[in-house]
């Protein structure tokens, strides 16, 4: 049987978690998840740049051409396409809740097929040291749990570790935009935001360096594209797509920038479709524009 090519392989692979992970939420979420974890793996991953996701519910024709991948990718070692691989599936699996992911590894094996199951081998991915893993994992986390747990002299009380001012039982409805997942409850008010890329990073941090946390950078070296577009919004109105036009970018290359200057609060999202300054991005557009100015002959 002939040996599959580093991008079928991987397209295989990403419609399987897709459809795994969509059966939890949805395929549209799913997708975005999944987009964010392999935008994040770009840092360690530099060839991952060449794979973009489109939302599978929308596109308009085969699921698997949802899936864009440069065949500049078949030229990367396939133990490299492994490595990749092993981390997006572990991030997946320590974002399922408590027994869920103690299953979530048996499911892909069954879906993706024994033949494919063969191939992961040949590039290094052992799906049983995966799921051998996971369930430590999971034994580590229920000891985790037992340590939150105090005697009050009659019974045993979980300590309330939640932080947040809603519970999963209160959300009723989320959207998705820019990377950042709007919370709704029954009434349509906005519970919460959610930065999937912070959380995507969290995951890739811990869990692609066997939980040796790696100090985040404080600041972000601001690019022209970037600035060109903070410009444009402290000028005057504009719509996405007058944006990508006038700073010639492609959907991936104008989405990766938005999720980086949201990342780095020059932008805020004010609601699922509108974008604004943020008080960063309002100081460092107008120390940008005292210096062009000081600097004019």
């Amino acid at each position: 049987m002939a040996k599959k090519k580093n991008a079928d392989i991987l397209r295989r692979v990403i419609l399987t978690l897709i459809n795994i992970a969509g059966r939890r939420s949805s395929e549209t979420l799913a997708c975005a998840f999944i987009d964010a974890i392999i935008i994040t793996l770009t840092k360690k991953y530099d060839f991952l740049k060449n794979v973009e996701i489109k939302n599978i519910t929308y596109y308009e024709g085969a699921r698997e051409d949802a899936i864009f991948i440069s065949s500049s990718i078949n030229l990367v070692k396939i133990e490299k396409i492994g490595e990749a691989i092993e981390s997006v599936i572990r991030i997946l699996c320590m974002d399922l809740e408590e027994e869920t992911g103690l299953y979530f590894l048996k499911e892909f094996k069954s879906l993706i097929g024994d033949s494919d199951v063969i191939e992961l081998k040949r590039y290094g991915v052992d799906l049983e040291l995966l799921r051998l893993e996971q369930l430590h994992l999971h034994e580590q986390l229920e000891k985790r749990k037992a340590l939150v747990q105090h005697d009050d002299g009659s019974e045993m009380k979980e300590i309330r570790t939640n932080i947040l001012e809603y519970t999963w039982n209160q959300v009723a409805s989320f959207k998705y935009r820019n990377n950042v997942c709007f919370i709704y409850d029954k009434t349509g008010k906005l519970l919460d935001k959610l930065h999937l890329n912070q959380i995507i990073e969290y995951y890739v941090r811990t869990l692609t360096d066997f939980g040796r946390l790696v100090k985040k950078s404080d600041s972000h070296v601001v690019t022209e594209k970037e600035y060109q577009f903070l410009r444009m919004l402290y000028e005057r109105d504009i719509d996405e797509e007058s944006a990508k036009f006038l700073l010639e970018l492609t959907d991936v290359e104008f989405n990766h920038m938005i999720q980086q200057l949201l990342r780095y609060e020059y932008l805020q999202q004010i609601s699922d479709d509108e974008l604004k300054l943020a008080e960063n991005g309002i100081k460092f557009i107008k120390e940008k524009i005292l210096f062009e100015d000081a600097v004019k002959p």
